[in-house]
């Protein structure tokens, strides 16, 4: 869970940093001191932090009510894929992206396990090897 809360505070850090010098930027080209060339890299940066919040950075806030209180949904099944480490840490069972933390789980392909994770990031609180 300390990964889960650790991606969210690096998330919420950023958010800070950024939304103060994007707002910054945005009032100057409003008043006129920026170039107007400085539009075309606003647009383009808040299109990207769009949608990246809404892919990687919304599904752990939604989920933050369900960490607190410990609510977890549990699957079983065979591990189809394992992507390389980095990003949001995928694998695949059955079809189904989940997230995992990389140094505390590191599931093989083609075994089966049982899985408790968050519901909205699918973000995996624990893991049982089935033999």
């Amino acid at each position: 869970m300390g990964y889960y809360y650790g991606t969210l505070a690096f998330i919420c850090l950023f958010i800070l940093v950024i939304v103060p010098v994007t707002g910054r930027l945005l009032l100057r080209l409003l008043r006129g001191q920026e170039k107007k060339k400085w539009w075309v890299y606003l647009i383009t940066l808040m299109t990207f932090l769009i949608i990246s919040f809404h892919n990687s950075a919304f599904p752990l806030f939604r989920d933050l009510p369900n960490a607190l209180r410990e609510d977890t949904v549990t699957t079983e099944g065979v591990i189809e894929t394992v992507y390389f480490p980095g990003g949001d840490n995928g694998f695949t069972i059955e079809g189904t992206e989940y997230r995992r933390n990389p140094w505390q789980f590191k599931p093989e392909e083609g075994k089966r396990y049982r899985l408790s994770y968050l519901p909205h990031s699918k973000y995996v609180i624990d893991y049982w090897l089935i033999e």
